[in-house]
Parts: structure tokens; C-alpha cells; sequence
């Protein structure tokens, strides 16, 4: 198992390279990061601590709906030397919704709207097709990819945080 104390440049177990940035929120059992992917594209990502007693629990709700469209994306989960679980994870630029409808209440009309709670409801039509009950559904818990006033379908949410912690 790779050496993750310093997150400056992280090498993982599969030679995956993540560099660790500014602290975006902090939760009682969780800590998560901006972070970036070290390779020639930079992509933006999230860095999630967490101990290792929440992570068995996340992990396993994470990785049974990894692949659905309006569900955060996790791409890998590491145990460091000090029991803290790293999940490393998609970053959601426009932040959560919560906050999202604070910052730009002009920017949501009814259509958009619609399509998004269409996006939320189709992840947690998905997340019960797997028995998983999300523990914690809320504007903080839905994360704004894309808002497009002009073309609906261009406008992207995905839900995260099953309410484990």
C-alpha cells in the first residue's frame, strides 16, 4: 500500500497520481478535498477522508451503483497507514444544490427544475432496484454539474452521501 500521509503527490496501489488541495467541507466523520488528477489533463476531482468504520459501510453502497448516470462517481478507495479511507471521486463544479439555489435564483425556471428532480428521481429509482435506502436525500446531498437555460438535457445533477456517517 502506497504512502499517503502528505497528499502533495499521492501514488496508489494502482499507480494512480492525485495531488490534495483546499478543504471544500467538513462533516463529523468526514473531511473532503478539492483535488486534481496528476496526468496531462488535470481533471478536477474530490478527495474524500473518512475513518475506516464509515468507509466498509459507504464503500459497498458506492461501489454496488458506481456506474449510473445521475449518481456521484467513485473511482478508487484507499486505506492509508493512519486507518483513514480515501475515496477518490468525481468533482461536481457548480458545488450543491443547496447552495447552487442560494448563489443563482434566477437561473432555475420550472423546466429546469423538472429536469432535474427527473435525474434525482431516476438515481433513486436506481438505488432501491439495489435495496439501498439513501439515508439523507437534500439539496446538500445533490451536486450541480451543468445548469443550461437553453437546452434542457444539457443540465446535470447527480445525488452523493447515502447518510452512512
Amino acid at each position: 500500500m502506497a504512502v499517503l500521509s502528505k497528499y502533495n503527490l499521492e501514488e496508489y496501489q494502482y499507480g494512480v497520481h492525485v495531488r490534495k488541495g483546499h478543504q471544500l467541507y467538513m462533516m463529523s466523520e468526514k473531511k473532503i478535498y478539492f483535488g486534481q488528477w496528476i496526468t496531462s489533463r488535470n481533471d478536477a476531482i474530490v478527495i474524500v477522508e473518512m475513518s475506516e468504520n464509515i468507509a466498509k459501510r459507504e464503500a459497498k453502497f458506492y461501489l454496488e451503483v458506481n456506474h449510473h448516470d445521475y449518481i456521484i462517481r467513485t473511482f478508487a478507495s484507499v486505506r492509508n497507514e493512519l486507518n483513514l479511507t480515501i475515496f477518490i471521486q468525481e468533482y461536481a463544479p457548480q458545488g450543491d444544490l443547496a447552495d447552487y439555489l442560494i448563489d443563482n435564483p434566477s437561473k432555475f425556471t420550472l423546466p429546469i427544475f423538472a429536469e432535474m428532480f427527473l435525474q434525482i428521481a431516476d438515481a433513486m429509482r436506481h438505488i432501491a432496484s439495489k435495496r439501498i435506502v439513501h439515508g439523507d436525500l437534500g439539496c446538500r446531498n445533490v451536486l450541480v454539474f451543468r445548469v443550461d437555460e437553453t437546452q434542457l438535457k444539457n443540465n446535470l445533477v447527480k445525488i452523493t452521501d447515502f447518510g452512512l456517517a
